[in-house]
């Protein structure tokens, strides 16, 4: 119960309409990536808190590869769409959502 009224209070400061069981599970995934990702607690993550998120989940797929820094900039592109420089939660929902195959 606590657990839903934080998405539901995240969800209405990020006037986001997340209501399928599947989106109120992406934004739990989203919340836990910023937990531990935004170190510096800005709402967003910036290039380096990116690329170590990227980093770690890749590893946690089997490649320890390190990016270039050209190969990491494409795919710091795809998630920052508006090209702030930061990734921010909604992009990172558009990312995910492609990834499971939706939007």
């Amino acid at each position: 119960m606590i657990l839903q009224f934080q998405i539901k209070k995240t969800l209405n400061q990020n006037s986001l309409t997340m209501a399928t069981p599947e989106e109120q599970a992406i934004q739990g995934v989203i919340d836990q990536i910023w937990d531990t990702y935004d170190v510096d607690k800005s709402g967003a993550l910036d290039k380096e808190e990116t690329k170590k998120f990227v980093q770690d989940t890749l590893g946690n797929l089997g490649s320890g590869d390190e990016f270039s820094d050209e190969a990491f900039d494409e795919v710091f592109a795809t998630f920052d769409k508006d090209n702030s420089g930061t990734v921010e939660k909604n992009e990172m929902i558009v990312f995910i959502k492609q990834l499971l195959g939706g939007n």
